[in-house]
């Protein structure tokens, strides 16, 4: 069994996925799990960071991806601490030296200088290679800057553990080239990086265990990877097949009835609340704008459409109501979405305090339409008890005589304006906070600086990843 173990960027699913398809057309039956970061975005070395691709293969049914590790490539310290539990005592171990300094330690939280000795990891086969630095010197001819390079170290990897299990390496080549069909220079330095590992294991005759799992002569026929969703699938028909659940049978019917008539009590209390606090008052509401109600008397009368031909054909009052919520729409949305952005932006930046100044932006937004009407009407209020026209008038003296704000159409309308825009900016500065917390910095102030200062032999899409975030940015907005 094989655990490649890595930063979320080193590329270990890809890494996995050509071992494990590699086996397979060598012979081998095999079993696959991919283990993917607690953290999406964990910061690169850290233990919350770590990706996995395990790799279960033999010469014989495979049911299960396997317990514990024969051989383990961490890419950093953090993977080796995360995975130890998961090696066998005298597994082998394949480590990135150049990645096993000492601020690589402190990320990862090691105490001491000796990573192995403090994990009790004393058994264990080591094959230690500085495998970034030989990665980067074995693609100098390619071109490529540091962290281009530095991308094909997991196919250094890979060569290496296709050395000590004695894999051939023109399949993985093929693979390599269908999936950088596109991009033939990545090709050909992942294809190096990949010769250039398995070289260096073949030539530093390394004191370790080798593998050799003698393969079988698969039958001719279709062959197809399954998935666990598939699998799953899969599973639940021969399941219904072996039930004799089939479409038109008498006996899939009555076991149908009988299966919702066990399931009823369960679902009952959900469907009763559901009737009681949606489906009646709905029904209720329509019956209402149907009828001629009277709520003192209680009495109820169908009238039909009468009541929208009542509204529309009233005179002005309906369309005065009209322009006033298409005004009201037309001034706080765009000042929502703006002043979200911009608080959002400025809350961003903040060194200290950000929790604080979240909440007090956010806290209109739970607050009740009631307490935030009443508040509003506190400070509109059209005698010296409001608080905006103490201020104007009493305190700054701007004004003669206090302003009847709430008396007055525009006035009125524009404090209405504002108890929306109050009340709803801290949910768009939320979301957009969100947003501009999920790209990493110097993606973000790169994309800045590439509009602000454009440059001709620079491009948006040289940015990893700054397309999307920044798509998702709006659109979440």
């Amino acid at each position: 069994m094989i655990r490649f173990s890595g930063d979320s960027g080193d590329g270990m699913q890809l890494t996995g996925t050509i071992f494990s398809n590699l086996s397979a057309i060598f012979g081998n039956e095999i079993s696959t799990f991919p283990d993917y970061p607690a953290e999406v975005r964990a910061p690169q070395g850290t233990l919350s960071g770590v990706s996995g691709f395990q790799v279960h293969l033999g010469s014989r049914k495979i049911f299960t991806p396997g317990d514990k590790a024969d051989v383990l490539v961490a890419m950093n310290p953090a993977a080796l601490k995360v995975n130890v539990k998961n090696i066998k005592p005298n597994a082998i171990v394949i480590i990135d030296t150049d990645s096993f300094k000492k601020s690589d330690l402190d990320k990862a939280l090691y105490t001491t200088d000796d990573p192995f000795k403090e994990l009790g990891l004393n058994s264990v086969q080591v094959v230690a290679a500085p495998i970034s630095t030989m990665v980067k010197d074995g693609l100098a001819e390619f071109g490529l800057d540091n962290k281009s390079a530095l991308r094909s170290k997991n196919m250094f990897a890979l060569g290496l553990v296709c050395w000590l299990f004695d894999r051939p390496l023109e399949e993985a080549m093929n693979m390599l080239q269908n999936k950088f069909a596109k991009k033939p220079v990545i090709a050909q330095a992942n294809i190096k990086a990949l010769t250039d590992g398995y070289n260096y294991g073949h030539n530093i005759h390394a004191s370790v265990s080798t593998y050799r799992i003698e393969s079988k002569k698969a039958e001719p026929g279709f062959y197809t990877d399954v998935n666990g969703n598939k699998a799953t699938s899969y599973g639940l028909i021969a399941a219904a097949e072996k039930a004799g659940l089939r479409a038109g049978r008498p006996g899939a019917v009555r076991k149908g009835v009988r299966g919702w008539i066990t399931a009823l009590p369960f679902i009952l209390p959900g469907l009763i609340l559901v009737a009681v606090f949606v489906l009646y008052p709905l029904l209720f509401t329509i019956r209402i704008a149907l009828s001629d109600y009277q709520i003192v008397q209680g009495n109820i009368t169908f009238i039909g459409l009468e009541n929208f031909k009542k509204v529309l054909s009233g005179g002005s009052r309906f369309w005065y109501a009209y322009r006033n919520n298409f005004l009201y729409a037309l001034v706080t949305v765009p000042f929502i979405l703006l002043g979200g952005m911009l608080f959002a932006y400025l809350i961003n930046n903040l060194r200290r305090g950000q929790g604080v100044f979240r909440v007090g932006f956010y806290l209109p937004v739970i607050t009740s339409w009631v307490i935030v009407s009443l508040v509003f009407q506190y400070m509109f209020n059209n005698s010296n008890r409001g608080l905006i026209n103490y201020i104007l008038v009493d305190v700054l003296h701007v004004l003669d005589d206090y302003v009847p704000w709430l008396l007055r159409e525009w006035s009125g309308n524009a404090a209405i304006w504002l108890m929306g825009i109050w009340k709803n900016v801290g949910w768009a500065m939320l979301i957009y906070l969100a947003a501009l917390q999920s790209i990493p910095k110097e993606h973000f102030f790169a994309l800045v600086s590439l509009i602000c200062i454009p440059s001709k032999g620079f491009s948006a899409s040289k940015l990893f990843g700054i397309h999307e975030k920044c798509r998702d940015f709006f659109i979440y907005g």
